[in-house]
């Protein structure tokens, strides 16, 4: 008889990780469904924020956290494991722009927030709640720029602004993910 871990996720992560609590799925969720195959683990995959992880390990209703950027300050928080797949934060920028970037959008849960001020001090960050929320502030032009994870940024700016953005080659950022 296996063990039950309760593995927390990002349920709007497409394609790292997305669902519900009966129907996990994408590139993290698999890698980890592969890995527990081997061991004398289960797991049951439910869907959670990112915001205070901290608190999200302490009510004890998950013992993991799948496929979040493994980060200096989350360090500090909780252990992680390996890393699993290498990510990273990038600029998504409406097709018509060129200007530099002076603003820019992130989820004030991700790594991106102290990262962007570490690494670009003369850019203004706003906060958001999501990557939606991100990239309407870019389409509306009140932020020249959504500072979002490559995979899923991408996916998120082709379902929700179609032809809107353009396709960053690269991260700005390098980020790994794992569990943490």
């Amino acid at each position: 008889m296996s063990k039950l871990l309760r593995i927390g996720f990002n349920r709007d992560f497409y394609p790292l990780a997305h669902g519900d609590s009966e129907h996990s799925s994408g590139i993290v969720i698999d890698i980890i469904k592969r890995a527990l195959a081997r061991t004398a683990y289960s797991a049951a995959f439910v869907p959670r924020s990112l915001d205070n992880l901290s608190r999200q390990f302490a009510d004890g209703e998950i013992q993991a956290f799948a496929g979040i950027a493994i980060t200096a300050d989350r360090r500090k928080q909780v252990t992680f494991s390996a890393p699993l797949i290498d990510s990273g934060g990038a600029w998504f920028r409406l097709r018509d722009r060129a200007s530099s970037i002076v603003s820019a959008a992130t989820p004030s849960a991700g790594p991106l927030v102290s990262t962007i001020k570490s690494l670009f001090p003369g850019i203004r960050v706003h906060g958001v709640s999501d990557y939606r929320a991100a990239l309407q502030m870019a389409a509306d032009g009140e932020v020249d720029a959504a500072a979002l994870n490559i995979h899923v940024g991408g996916h998120q700016a082709s379902n929700y602004f179609p032809n809107r953005f353009s396709y960053p080659a690269q991260p700005f950022a390098p980020l790994r993910l794992g569990v943490a």
